[in-house]
């Protein structure tokens, strides 16, 4: 594996682990660890966790002390008799490196007239299977807080509460209800409050830390949204009625907003779309998407989307109070929301992330790690603005399902091998190196993880792995015993409420936000995720250039606080594609003057361009991805404004697709195209005065203490180190060193690390 395997002495008090660990060579080529032959610990009783900011860390305490937040999945619920197979050895494996955090999904309880009669025995049954393997467990249940399809009373919901699309059909066979349904969320508070107070008060009430709660789906998205559209249950149509009326008050406000002269408070509707747009898809076609949502015709759709939005949160934030409440503040809340770079739609629920981010109550957000771009060479990275979360004192855990090598085909089930989940990897090395990658993410950014075995079927049952993990646990160690905030050089600006007014599913946002998030993570440079609020209200930390990547829909005073903020700094902002295009009255071309310093018009046609100038030689803006191999936007926007130094051109019609100019105190770029290229990123951000370590489109990580760099092809690799900054191979090894250059020889796939020293903005 090309790896030094060496012995790792951990902080007791950091792991959980008593004694030293070491990793050594197998007689089969795999890692063995061996545990030290000083007994395990006593099993100490959980009798508060938090969630605690520490200068721009969010540490998970248990009693008061800081704990690694790495967790093991096994999927529970796949086969039972999976347990001694695969559950049992990955446990061993989990506890012998030091995490002792477990997570599965609770499989449905017996209801049977009464909350406080419910039969959690086969939840307790799974506990007990961990315990037996690790005493030292401690637990997130995971669970659908409300009746599912085993409830005994359905027959007793009102059809009206029940969720149900434009085509008649309803949520998971008519055992779904709305989650605008008042009666769901009594039953779904009930039940909760009797599920925490069931397990608080038994023998494992030590040894839960945390309550994961969801739905639909867990993962707060409307179910099957992409697929049908809206829920237009009873249910749904009045709430978002009733949310209407606490928007516009009366008849007239709604029809002049909706451009509607005969809707009305009492009768306006769930928007259902147009014929072909469900199940939502790439158009792949020369014909013009249209980008934004026509207002005033179409501001149905994004009241609604602003609507569902407030629901997800108010949902999630009033789950969050009640844990609480019910554990007296003793134990933690999770839940899945904020995928702003990865779910499709307007309509997806995960919009008022802001609002989740800030309320006191929440204490840890999740998500998967992004399906689109897992694979060797991509940088997987986050579905959310993760370092906004931790200057918000969240913790953000990313869920890493990855396809391991480990898995058989025969012992996985058929979806799992549909694609949604990724490719498989093909052997050890490029598990190991997948998982490592997306280790140096987390310490990178100062986010948490759990490992996922999805199919219950030995995703993790290697002792490779877990030897990878359990040396990286002391560069985590590092992060929570002397805390620093991660400090990037760009910031990457995300701004959900910008989203709702996007109309194009797919393509449009798979180029704005998707592919962008991957393009700047393969840049060279260290790049941070934010939202466009906290760059505004100012926590965002100062950097070399801001990247405003979906910065759509402005008032005039978000305009003015954007632009004081980068006149104080005199820094450089880049913009993407329509920054401040839709004001308060709609589309304003002069706002966006106002925003960027650079006069815009507007002229339908492809997306394509070629660099001029100071980028001269690069192409950008075309990824085959329309008939012709470019996408026609409607609107494209183009320069037009003489005392803007272009940097490129439409290749179709010529005009200034991308200028520079001196605004105010600051640099401004506008970047006309959707689809941007690693190498024009790193052309700007380099010339923003931000430090490239590579250029060749490897994904970097660092945080000044180490680095750690993946590449997806084999060769010899240039990295650049600041003045005064050394490198020192943990992984891998540094062939020569010219000046400031190291050069690395890579493995396909290979993820290397090194060890930081010197150097000015290295001093924390």
């Amino acid at each position: 594996m090309g790896r030094g395997w060496i012995r790792v002495l951990l902080a007791a008090g950091l792991t959980g682990c008593s004694a030293p660990f070491v990793a050594r060579p197998a007689s089969s080529g795999t890692v063995a660890l061996g545990q030290g032959t000083a007994a395990a610990p006593a099993f100490a009783p959980i009798r508060r966790a938090a969630i605690e900011p520490r200068n721009g860390v969010a540490r998970l305490l248990i009693n008061g002390r800081p704990v690694v937040p790495l967790v093991f999945f096994f999927n529970t619920c796949q086969n039972p008799n999976y347990v001694e197979r695969f559950q049992d050895p990955q446990v061993q494996w989990s506890s012998a490196a030091g995490v002792h955090i477990y997570s599965f999904l609770m499989p449905g309880a017996v209801y049977d007239k009464g909350w406080e009669q419910v039969d959690y025995s086969a939840t307790e049954k799974i506990l007990d299977d961990f315990i037996r393997v690790d005493p030292q467990a401690v637990f997130i249940l995971r669970y659908w807080p409300g009746p599912g399809p085993h409830w005994l009373e359905w027959r007793d919901i009102p059809s009206d509460q029940r969720w149900r699309y434009a085509d008649g059909s309803t949520g998971a066979n008519g055992t779904m209800l709305s989650l605008a349904s008042e009666y769901y969320w009594d039953l779904s508070d009930r039940g909760t409050t009797a599920l925490i107070r069931h397990f608080e008060g038994s023998r494992y009430g030590g040894r839960i830390l945390a309550y994961h709660l969801g739905g639909p789906q867990f993962e707060m998205f409307p179910d099957e949204y992409r697929e049908k559209g809206p829920d237009v249950s009873v249910a749904n149509v009045n709430r978002f009625r009733s949310w209407l009326t606490g928007k516009y008050g009366n008849d007239a406000a709604l029809q002049r907003a909706w451009g509607n002269a005969s809707v009305t408070l009492p009768t306006a509707g769930v928007p259902a779309g147009e014929p072909g747009r469900f199940p939502m898809h790439m158009e792949m076609s020369n014909r013009p998407i249209q980008v934004f949502y026509h207002l005033p015709a179409e501001q149905d759709w994004v009241d609604y989307s602003i609507y569902v939005s407030e629901l997800a949160a108010d949902r999630v934030i009033r789950w969050a109070e009640l844990v609480r409440r019910e554990t007296g503040q003793r134990k933690l809340s999770i839940f899945c929301y904020g995928y702003l770079s990865e779910l499709i739609g307007s309509f997806n629920g995960h919009g008022a992330m802001q609002r989740v981010m800030e309320h006191p109550a929440i204490d840890i957000l999740m998500s998967p790690v992004p399906y689109q771009f897992r694979t060797s060479g991509t940088a997987a990275g986050f579905m959310s603005p993760v370092d906004s979360m931790a200057a918000h004192g969240k913790l953000w855990l990313n869920e890493d399902d990855t396809r391991t090598h480990l898995v058989r085909p025969e012992d996985q089930p058929a979806w799992l091998s549909n694609g949604t989940f990724g490719k498989q990897a093909s052997d050890l090395h490029e598990t190991l190196n997948l998982l490592d990658r997306n280790v140096a993410q987390l310490l990178t950014h100062r986010a948490a993880s759990w490992w996922m075995d999805l199919a219950g079927a030995g995703a993790f049952n290697d002792p490779a792995p877990w030897a990878m993990l359990h040396e990286r646990l002391q560069l985590y160690a590092e992060v929570l015993g002397k805390p620093t905030p991660y400090r990037p050089e760009v910031a990457v600006l995300f701004d959900p409420e910008s989203k709702y007014y996007v109309k194009s599913d797919w393509d449009a946002f798979y180029l704005g936000l998707m592919d962008l998030r991957e393009k700047c993570s393969r840049s060279g440079v260290a790049v941070g995720w934010y939202t466009l609020r906290d760059f505004s209200s100012g926590v965002v930390p100062p950097c070399k250039a801001y990247l405003f990547a979906n910065a759509y829909r402005l008032t005039p005073l978000d305009v003015q606080a954007i632009r004081a903020r980068l006149d104080r700094e005199g820094t450089t902002a880049i913009w993407c594609y329509a920054p401040g295009y839709i004001g308060d009255q709609g589309p304003d071309l002069e706002q966006a003057r106002h925003l960027t310093g650079i006069r815009l018009a507007v002229s339908d046609g492809e997306q394509g361009s070629h660099g001029e100038g100071a980028l001269a030689g690069l192409a950008w803006g075309g990824g085959g991805m329309g008939a012709g191999g470019f996408v026609v936007l409607s609107p494209r926007f183009f320069v037009d404004d003489a005392a803007a130094q272009p940097l490129g051109r439409y290749q179709a019609g010529g005009q200034v697709s991308a200028a520079r100019v001196v605004s105010g105190r600051h640099q401004s770029v506008y970047l006309g195209d959707l689809g941007l290229s690693t190498t024009l990123l790193g052309e700007l951000f380099g010339a923003a005065g931000a430090h490239r370590w590579t250029r060749g489109g490897e994904v970097v990580l660092t945080d000044g203490r180490f680095l750690a760099v993946h590449a997806g092809e084999a060769g010899l690799r240039r990295i650049e180190l600041p003045a005064g900054v050394s490198a020192q191979a943990l992984t891998g090894r540094i062939e020569t060193q010219e000046g400031g250059a190291i050069f690395v020889p890579f493995a396909a796939g290979d993820t290397l690390w090194f060890r930081l020293s010197g150097g000015a903005r290295h001093r924390r």
